[in-house]
């Protein structure tokens, strides 16, 4: 369950955010995440991404933290 919200910075440049929950192990509580992106579109069918993101409290002795990146082809 979460919320997103985008915003176009430019026709190829998108700013995302993230706010929402996960469940990792049916055992446990729910996770509280967010994360902030940008998408850039390269080419017509070309996306790269780069995110930064974290969890704001502990589950199963673990707090995350994570910074991605990616490349997405679409047809």
């Amino acid at each position: 369950l979460g919320v997103r919200t985008a915003f176009d910075v430019t026709a190829a440049t998108q700013l995302v955010t993230d706010l929402g929950t996960r469940i990792t192990n049916r055992r446990q509580v729910a996770q509280s995440v967010g994360d902030i992106a940008v998408n850039q579109r390269l080419a017509e069918h070309v996306l790269f991404d780069v995110g930064l993101g974290t969890s704001f409290n502990a589950v199963g002795n673990a707090k995350v933290h994570y910074l991605a990146s990616g490349l997405s082809y679409r047809f």
